[in-house]
């Protein structure tokens, strides 16, 4: 008679259902750790720790426990090798790591023409600012990259990709990341309606984020698609994304900007327009990623 391991079941059931599975553990992980630290903020006689520090991760640690009970180690061994592919292109590195930066400057470029210079900044500012964003873009590799990319592209896209299109894939993904992104303390507000942190205009927090979230994803998409699944690719636009933002807001101050919001909107419309032509277009998708 043939013994069952413990653990079986929820292997079996983690392999039958491995995106509700995933997005299950994730917001567990995530939402989970972020009330406990909100309960520790607040007193509770808890001992403190910053449990936010381990929810950001909950991404990637539910995607590694869910490759390790349903792959073992091959499928954590191929993981960490796509986390250190770089042989996918001169042209995909240089994509992967400025494209975001350099929409964003060109939006600044843009502001400066158009106001005649900057609401606070200097020589040193911009010197300093500069050697900065080498720091925190190497930071966040660790603290956005490997947060999220083992999970979002490592896990749960390759996942969606397996039985429906690349473009509905990335809806699906778009839609779960942005509801990630929603703190647990801000529920009760994300169908507030108020004035936009990222846009010009007024939406509910959630609506925000989704219209931000659904072209970068799809731009996301087609470089994935592209350099055969590779995560290190992921992990660098993901910091050269957020690096670039915090670094233009540091350096210039003109996030906030009318100027700035509109402009970030108008971007986003053409990259959702454009590249949602082309993942789309991608309909090869078997020869382009890694299957699991």
């Amino acid at each position: 008679m043939i013994k069952m391991h413990v653990y079986e079941p929820i292997r079996i059931l983690c392999k039958k259902y491995p995106v509700t599975a995933y997005c299950l553990i994730t917001f567990l992980i995530t939402w989970g750790l972020k009330y406990v630290y909100a309960l520790v903020k607040v007193g509770n006689n808890l001992p403190y720790f910053n449990f936010s520090l381990i929810a950001q991760y909950g991404p990637s640690l539910s995607a590694v426990f869910l490759i390790a009970i349903t792959e073992g180690r091959e499928g954590l061994h191929r993981t960490v090798q796509s986390m250190f592919n770089w042989r996918v292109g001169t042209w995909w590195i240089l994509m992967a790591l400025a494209f975001e930066p350099v929409m964003f400057l060109t939006i600044t470029i843009l502001y400066w023409f158009w106001h005649g210079g900057f609401p606070a900044t200097d020589s040193f500012t911009i010197v300093s600012g500069i050697l900065s964003f080498s720091g925190i873009f190497l930071i966040g590799l660790i603290r956005w990259g490997l947060a999220e990319e083992i999970g979002w592209r490592g896990w749960m896209f390759p996942k969606l990709q397996d039985s429906i299109s690349p473009f509905k894939a990335t809806m699906i993904l778009a839609f779960v990341t942005t509801l990630w992104h929603v703190h647990p303390n801000s529920l009760s507000e994300i169908a507030s309606i108020k004035e936009g942190t990222y846009l010009l205009g007024y939406f509910p927090e959630v609506v925000e984020r989704l219209i931000i979230t659904i072209p970068i994803t799809l731009l996301i998409t087609f470089i994935y698609n592209n350099t055969k699944g590779s995560l290190l690719l992921m992990m660098i636009f993901h910091s050269a994304s957020n690096t670039s933002y915090f670094w233009i807001d540091e350096t210039f101050g003109i996030v906030k900007s009318d100027f700035f919001r509109t402009s970030f909107l108008l971007a986003l419309i053409v990259l959702a327009i454009v590249f949602s032509i082309l993942v789309i277009n991608q309909k090869n998708k078997l020869l382009t990623t890694v299957r699991r």
